[in-house]
């Protein structure tokens, strides 16, 4: 890339180099060098998700740069949603196929947007959004169910949430299962209490 860098393989390596740190789970190489794989191909939809999901997951606790780096993810999930719904079928790509990718694509999508929402405080959006990427995807995953449960919370939906964080216990991984078990037992044990007698 250093000797090439117009070469039409320098976007592609880009793109692997990105992956490679997405599973070492190094958060500031990714950006860098998602960036810079934008920079070659702009229209990437899955560059674009993979930013997009990698910010909204990396947020620090607070400070300026959690704005901008909010603002961020959500400019790459509007833009890799805008680049989805343009998306033609290639010929040598089976129409069933095609269309399983995208739905899956677009409920990562709307599983980052709603993430994004859950730490604006945007609840009603954040429930919107996870009901999207859950509705959607062929293999719902564990983690969206369980903070799907913790938007219904805070929305006050209690058995709506103790449906969806059962759901993630039973989806898994070992994480979720573990953290989605903790919050039933608290909310159980509220629910059981019942409300605050007067004295």
């Amino acid at each position: 890339m250093v000797h090439y860098p117009k070469s039409e393989f320098c976007g592609y390596a880009l793109i692997q180099e990105m992956y490679a740190y997405w599973s070492l789970n190094e958060f500031g190489k990714l950006l860098i060098v998602g960036r810079a794989a934008l920079r070659h191909s702009p229209n990437n939809i899955n560059v674009l998700t993979t930013l997009a999901d990698a910010i909204a997951d990396n947020l620090p606790a607070s400070g300026s740069k959690r704005k901008v780096l909010l603002a961020e993810a959500e400019d790459d999930a509007t833009e890799a949603c805008r680049q989805l719904n343009m998306l033609k079928r290639p010929f040598d790509v089976p129409r069933l196929q095609f269309g399983t990718d995208k739905q899956q694509t677009r409920a990562t999508i709307a599983a980052t947007l709603g993430l994004i929402a859950l730490d604006r405080g945007s609840i009603p959006r954040a429930i919107t959004e996870y009901k999207v990427a859950i509705s959607l995807s062929p293999k719902p995953r564990g983690v969206d169910y369980y903070r799907l449960g913790g938007a219904y919370l805070l929305n006050g939906q209690v058995e709506r949430a103790l449906e969806m964080l059962k759901k993630a216990a039973s989806l898994g991984p070992h994480l979720i299962t573990a953290l989605a078990q903790e919050q039933i037992l608290k909310v159980q044990k509220v629910q059981t209490a019942g409300p605050p007698t007067e004295r």
